[in-house]
């Protein structure tokens, strides 16, 4: 996922967050889109959803459940709703 201000052209950064799927049973869960992409306006308030990643699990029951969360270094910046994946701005 790559997160891009673009208020201001001079002063835009990106950042990278990186999002690993991990899973104990027989079938790797897999994100739906490859990759997702979303501009970010750098006066965005906090706690606003940014965007909604999703995987999907094909192994059965309770074993296919999803859960997400994000890398210890976008904490501050972002959090994820576990059970959703939806991103919002950290506040």
């Amino acid at each position: 996922m790559v997160f891009v201000s673009q208020e201001c052209k001079l002063a835009s950064f990106s950042l990278q967050v990186y999002v690993t799927v991990m899973d104990d049973n027989d079938n790797d869960p897999r994100f739906v889109k490859g990759l997702y992409f979303k501009n970010i306006p750098e006066n965005i308030a906090a706690n606003q959803s940014i965007l909604r990643v999703e995987a999907v699990d094909p192994d059965l029951g309770l074993n296919s459940q999803v859960s997400y969360a994000i890398d210890h270094n976008a904490e501050g910046l972002f959090r994820i709703d576990n059970t959703t994946g939806v991103i919002y701005t950290a506040g």
